[in-house]
């Protein structure tokens, strides 16, 4: 059964996160004033400040169950204003708030980081898709089914989607996600990924060209290192003590993060 976030929420902004599987442990992030945080998860968890909401599985593979929380936000979050979806290997650093009111200050409803700004940038879904055949040649294991991905890329060009219209990183989301363009554009994001490929960094800016949705900011800065409000951890696991021990003490001799 599917729960939904509570009438009786004091706060407008919410920081969520989509935790399924035997995948990640949950980070313990500062609280802001203001904020709320929420983890929908299949697993019991317990962490400050995060409020747990435990969900049943909707799908055999435990991705898409957090692509499902994480892409339609306006399903799950209803009765918030402002919604920041963060990867469960992200730490927060400073209070949202500012951030949100500068993107927000206009007709902006979707805010993210662009992966052109990564320390390994790239600015196409094609080269992405290669760069993820590579990497699943080496490594021996691929992070999607490369058939999947590669019917989706046949797809994409025969609707003569361009070259270089742009890379996310999704790590970070940052929405006012009850707006009903944003919804239209959300639910079309979550069809490409359900019915071709789970790696979602490969139809986001299709789907942008696709609808022609222009009321987005990309955030200044690397999502992972490079930005003063969110910090990458590291890659997926269960305990980020030791991680988040040394990033404290990097922090507190003010070395380079």
């Amino acid at each position: 059964m599917q729960q939904k976030t509570s009438k009786n929420m004091k706060n407008k902004t919410v920081i969520y996160t989509a935790i399924f599987g035997d995948y990640d442990g949950l980070i313990p992030q500062p609280q802001f004033p203001g904020i709320d945080y929420i983890c929908f998860t299949d697993t019991p968890q317990k962490c400050s400040p995060w409020k747990i909401i435990e969900v049943e599985r909707r799908f055999e593979n435990s991705t898409l169950d957090a692509r499902f929380h994480k892409i339609l936000a306006h399903e799950h979050l209803e009765d918030y204003e402002i919604s920041i979806y963060i990867d469960g290997n992200f730490l927060m650093l400073s209070n949202p708030g500012d951030l949100t009111k500068s993107l927000f200050e206009d007709d902006t409803v979707l805010a993210f980081f662009d992966h052109n700004r990564a320390k390994d940038p790239r600015n196409c879904i094609y080269d992405e898709y290669e760069a993820l055949l590579k990497l699943g040649a080496e490594r021996g294991f691929y992070k999607d089914d490369p058939e999947k991905m590669k019917r989706l890329i046949t797809h994409l060009k025969a609707e003569d989607y361009p070259r270089d219209q742009g890379l996310i990183s999704s790590g970070v989301l940052i929405r006012k996600h009850n707006n009903p363009e944003l919804i239209k554009l959300m639910e079309t994001w979550w069809w490409y990924v359900k019915e071709y490929s789970k790696r979602d960094q490969l139809s986001f800016n299709y789907v942008l060209w696709k609808t022609g949705f222009d009321r987005y900011k990309i955030i200044d800065g690397d999502i992972r290192k490079g930005n003063r409000w969110f910090y990458f951890l590291g890659h997926h696991r269960k305990n980020y003590s030791l991680k988040l021990a040394k990033f404290k003490v990097k922090r507190w001799f003010k070395k380079p993060w």
